[in-house]
């Protein structure tokens, strides 16, 4: 079931189209004649210029762009640690797409640790599973401005599962988020989105969830930890916001503006709506957080624990063509976790939608 299309540039050509109907493979070499290796430098386009220099210089060295003519970018997300992430769909010189797959730009230390979970977790998902298909790094003596080397890695998706033309020439991959934005906008709605939450979690995310399952008796207060957002610098803005801007001035802008929470409600009359007390959003946490010590007495529970995914929302849950489901960034996995974690979140981050 089609799920919604991006336009493109570039439409696969006759011959490409017929070999996928016949069953033939379309060679994915994007070479000149044989023996010769020369390649000129790829093309990019499409997001490229949101890179920073140091993500085109891994990115250039991906074996697909030594072997494609062009490679055509679509920024997904630009997540709260600094990680960037995007669509790419490489290109021959005939104009034919190739399978496209996901990059993710961080600093290789992240990188490396989630690969390593990806290969762990990930099978756990079903059979869409996320592959890591390739990763550059950069090695320390190649920075000149930062500290930390930059890495990439390539996640297969789909067609770049399979290798077939007809998964290349299919509209591209899209987030949960991306379609569910598409719906609210259109006064017709087109996707009947309760089936893919369905698939996402009973068929999908409940293995994965139940994997590593027991019951043991733990405090539901700190694991919810309605006050985790104070670990995100919510509530120390200005100096959250100088941490970020080290990785990328785009995180920083949303913690500098204002730099002090209690701008954007000098009044209380926000909290007071919410609360019913006149308070400031400071002054309102400090006394949740003196209250906690009687929660915890209140909130200790018999409850199944499980493997959590622990980031899940809807740009993480991704759309193929086909209609499948695919989960990706298990960077972020816990065990041990409330079993209704992970859904929670996800219902979190729609509503927030």
């Amino acid at each position: 079931m089609p799920v919604g299309s991006i336009p493109g540039d570039v439409c696969a050509p006759a011959e490409a189209q017929n070999a996928a109907m016949e069953g033939y493979c379309v060679p994915e070499d994007d070479g000149d004649e044989e023996g010769d290796n020369s390649h000129e430098e790829t093309e990019l386009c499409g997001d490229d210029a949101k890179l920073n220099k140091y993500q085109k210089q891994v990115l250039l060295r991906l074996k697909d762009a030594q072997t494609f003519s062009r490679i055509r970018l679509k920024q997904v997300s630009l997540s709260f640690s600094g990680a960037s992430v995007y669509f790419c769909s490489p290109m021959r010189k005939d104009g034919a797409p190739m399978a496209s797959s996901v990059l993710k730009f961080d600093l290789a230390d992240a990188v490396e640790d989630e690969i390593k979970k990806t290969d762990r977790y990930g099978s756990l998902f079903g059979l869409t599973t996320p592959k890591v298909k390739d990763q550059v790094c950069l090695k320390m003596e190649e920075m000149t401005e930062e500290a930390t080397p930059w890495a990439v890695m390539q996640i297969d998706l789909c067609g770049g599962c399979f290798g077939l033309p007809e998964f290349a020439s299919a509209p591209p991959v899209l987030t949960f988020a991306s379609v569910l934005e598409k719906e609210l906008e259109e006064k017709e709605h087109k996707v009947d989105v309760l089936p893919l939450v369905n698939e996402a979690f009973e068929r999908r995310l409940h293995a994965f969830t139940m994997s590593s399952r027991k019951v043991e008796k733990v405090n539901l207060a700190s694991m919810y930890k309605i006050v985790r957002f104070v670990g995100h610098g919510v509530l120390n803005r200005a100096a959250e916001g100088a941490k970020r801007a080290q990785k990328s001035p785009a995180l920083a802008a949303g913690f500098l503006s204002p730099p002090d929470i209690d701008d954007l409600d000098t009044t209380g009359r926000f909290m007071q709506e919410v609360t019913g007390k006149r308070t400031t959003i400071k002054g309102f946490f400090k006394h949740f957080v003196a209250r906690e010590p009687a929660f915890n007495l209140r909130f200790e529970r018999e409850v199944v624990l499980g493997l959590c995914h622990n980031d899940m929302h809807g740009g993480n849950l991704l759309l193929d063509s086909q209609g499948l489901i695919w989960l990706i960034d298990f960077a972020t996995v816990k065990k041990d976790i409330h079993v209704l974690m992970d859904i929670s979140k996800f219902m979190a981050s729609i509503i927030f939608l």
